[in-house]
């Protein structure tokens, strides 16, 4: 199967976040690494809003 047809998953940084590991400097730090690779729109993140 072509990789294009499959999930993948790969480590692509490992950062230093130097402020507060919130939930505002996270995102950012991880959207300024999908910048980085330039993948910013080819990324799908689901995710489930808690209770």
């Amino acid at each position: 199967m072509p990789l294009k047809e499959k999930v993948c998953s790969f480590l692509l940084d490992v950062v230093e976040v130097a402020k507060s590991h919130s939930g505002k400097n996270l995102p950012e730090a991880f959207h300024n690494i999908l910048l980085d690779f330039d993948i910013e729109d080819k990324v799908c993140i689901p995710f489930v809003k808690s209770p």
